[in-house]
């Protein structure tokens, strides 16, 4: 399966825009926080046209922290037609406390069953999903469990195009001084109309085109 690793400058929304009546909201703002709200020069969400998920590790501390990042998918059982088995793909993303490389964006492909921190999506409480201080890839870091529930596509949590975002942010005395917490962008509350690069329509693009020629 495909791993796809990017980088994001844009932070976490965390506002809403004013209501503006009578005037044209571009000519107040500027082209970096209009896109915040809208999506409409860069793409924030995939959009379910992609056929992309896609899930933003941001580091809000002041450390290095690397995300544990699980997808379950539902596969189809050969042997039963009315069964499935569970496929797990973790993906291990290491974020610095320093703006530019503290968002890293891992992009999945549709279908997702259940999107969580941590290896074992059932024990966010004692499963480490977080490694605080991480030197590399997979080594050094204090474990610390996300203590965040996985989100759930069967229960609306989520939904093919969405944006999700695993955020660890400061917090002191608790355990590796940080906590975790999970924001969704909901594909259908952005623009579909980019006027800038279309940065997961040729995700998608190169994807095709790999298969096709069987790369």
């Amino acid at each position: 399966m495909m791993k796809r690793l990017f980088y994001f400058g844009l932070p976490v929304l965390m506002f809403l825009a004013s209501t503006m009546v009578g005037c044209n909201a571009a000519l107040l703002l500027n082209p970096s926080f209009l896109n915040q709200q809208t999506g409409e020069v860069f793409p924030l969400v995939p959009g379910d046209r992609t056929g992309f998920i896609l899930v933003r590790a941001n580091n809000s501390s002041s450390a290095t922290i690397e995300f544990v990042i699980t997808a379950e998918r539902r596969i189809p059982s050969e042997d039963d037609p009315s069964g499935f088995t569970i496929e797990e793909q973790t993906f291990r993303v290491l974020t610095q406390p320093q703006q530019a490389a503290n968002d890293l964006g891992v992009l999945i492909e549709c279908p997702v069953f259940r999107l969580g921190l941590g290896e074992d999506l059932d024990r966010p409480g004692s499963e480490p999903g977080l490694f605080v201080g991480a030197t590399a890839v997979g080594a050094g870091g204090f474990g610390v469990p996300s203590n965040v529930n996985p989100l759930n596509s069967d229960t609306g949590n989520f939904d093919c195009g969405d944006t999700v975002v695993f955020q660890a942010r400061q917090a002191p005395n608790t355990a590796g001084g940080v906590v975790a917490a999970s924001f969704v962008l909901d594909d259908e509350g952005f623009s579909g109309d980019i006027i800038g690069l279309d940065t997961f329509g040729n995700a998608r693009a190169l994807l095709e085109e790999q298969r096709l020629t069987g790369e």
